[in-house]
């Protein structure tokens, strides 16, 4: 393999994966540091990402878009990086999905009763003390 500044041309830099996966070099670095990718450093001690950290920070930046944690994540890149890391992501991402549902259908059923309340005849509003806000401005 040819060798530029120390390492090798198949890898790239932190900048470089930071542009192909549109994500800051700060959440790079905390996948770096929480063990989901490795690094290699150049004669520079830049770090730098060959082909098999590309593929890892591809798949976490896919599963973080998706909602999938961090530990689900590991479990799925902790899988037999194939059919069985693949079942693993689907597992995730089905139960990710199910929670979801599960929010959508409490939010539809607040924003029922808040859209119930709308249509509903307007009653008067009780101030402090039982009365109407306007009495209480006048008496006060």
């Amino acid at each position: 393999m040819s060798m530029r500044n120390g390492r090798n041309l198949s890898d790239v830099t932190l900048t470089d994966v930071m542009r192909m996966y549109g994500v800051t070099a700060r959440a790079v670095r905390y996948y770096e540091a929480v063990g989901l990718i490795e690094t290699a450093r150049d004669r520079r001690n830049c770090r730098t990402y060959d082909a098999r950290a590309r593929e890892r920070l591809r798949l976490i930046v896919e599963l973080r878009k998706a909602g999938v944690a961090i530990e689900d994540i590991r479990e799925v890149l902790d899988a037999d990086y194939d059919r069985d890391a693949m079942a693993a992501a689907v597992e995730k991402l089905s139960l990710r999905i199910a929670r979801l549902e599960a929010e959508r259908e409490v939010a539809a059923q607040v924003m029922r009763r808040f859209d119930d309340a709308l249509q509903a005849p307007e009653r008067p509003q009780v101030g402090r003390g039982g009365q109407a806000p306007l009495r209480a401005a006048a008496t006060a």
